[in-house]
């Protein structure tokens, strides 16, 4: 079994394996006592000060690690970042250390084991993508994931020790706070709204809770987690799950996410919401590339795809959004939808 050999200096905490070449260190927020050789490939994650029993957390990687650690200190200083108070980085000792595709899938695997786990605030806006890797990279991967694990547990942190389902007993005190993820959920859709599943082969439907998603009377704390729970194995869950719109399509969560941009997802956004289709400033503008954009006219257009446009304009779609959507010329809307008694003919 590996040791884990611990060095300190000053405010600086170095940490290695016994076994493995691999090193970490826990640094302060002013990054004293990172010496050159942190100047290397590796991963990091930053640590907010934990509020109750939710810890603020950030998964990044970097080919310079001390330097992307000081970026992020002058970024939370500038207030454009969130305040974190000590850092963990980790780096490969060997002859040739990380490779970019390594360290992409560590970052990834890391991100996703915080994720699965109670009591963290991922302050990631975005989800790593899972790299492609050998299965025997991955597998001496996974060691040196399972050493990472050991200096959280050093930290005061074990997210083994954090089950991510939750029971729904009533003499259990509810969550006391929920996850950043389920946050960003929340600006999607409200609390109440019923997810279904978007793969075929695992049909399920869930309830988005205040605090987390309710799948068969247990409550998960991310879609990641729920989604997980129907398939066995982890998977994005903003993929997985989706709602209904008025007109019966399935959305997924992912397209529902650009809520604020303009065209079809974010109608189905509002749809799914039940907010009032209206029509923004660009919506009512004309396109800066004039009638270069706008060379469709309806006697071009498919037989489906003027059932799509009609289906669209069930839906609420202005004819501003479904010129600009369909790439149809000035007053061709208005014909088309006349020829199909939208308008009447009068």
């Amino acid at each position: 079994m590996a040791e884990l050999r611990v060095q300190v200096s000053g405010r600086t905490v170095e940490v290695t394996s016994s076994l493995y070449p691999l090193k970490m260190a826990v640094s302060p927020r002013d990054c004293r006592g990172l010496g050159d050789e942190w100047e290397s490939p590796g991963i990091y994650i930053l640590f907010g000060a934990p509020a109750g029993s939710i810890w603020h957390v950030y998964v990044g990687q970097a080919k310079e690690l001390r330097k992307r650690i000081r970026q992020h200190r002058k970024s939370t200083e500038d207030g454009t970042f969130f305040v974190w108070n000590r850092a963990l980085l980790v780096c490969n000792t060997g002859s040739f250390g990380f490779g970019p595709s390594e360290i992409h899938w560590l970052e990834w695997r890391i991100h996703g084991l915080l994720l699965e786990a109670g009591g963290v605030d991922l302050e990631n806006k975005q989800i790593p993508g899972e790299v492609p890797l050998g299965a025997a990279s991955q597998e001496d991967l996974e060691v040196f994931v399972g050493v990472i694990k050991d200096v959280l547990v050093l930290l005061g942190y074990d997210p083994e020790g954090h089950g991510q389902q939750v029971s729904t007993q009533d003499d259990e005190a509810p969550r006391p706070d929920t996850t950043g993820v389920h946050r960003k959920l929340l600006n999607v859709v409200d609390a109440g709204t019923q997810i279904e599943s978007t793969v075929p082969s695992r049909p399920a439907t869930a309830t988005v809770d205040d605090t987390g998603i309710r799948y068969q009377g247990k409550l998960f704390g991310s879609l990641q987690a729920a989604a997980k729970a129907i398939t066995g194995y982890r998977t994005n869950g903003w993929s997985f799950w989706g709602v209904r719109s008025d007109t019966g399509a399935l959305v997924r969560l992912k397209d529902l996410q650009g809520s604020t941009q303009n065209g079809p997802a974010a109608q189905d956004t509002r749809n799914a919401r039940g907010q009032r289709p209206t029509a923004t400033k660009r919506d009512r503008r004309p396109s800066r590339h004039g009638d270069a954009r706008s060379t469709t006219t309806p006697k071009k257009m498919s037989e489906a795809t003027v059932k799509k446009l009609l289906a669209r304009r069930d839906a609420g779609a202005t004819h501003a959004q479904l010129q600009e959507e369909f790439r149809l010329k000035k007053g061709s809307v208005h014909r088309l939808l006349k020829k199909h008694g939208y308008v009447d003919s009068r």
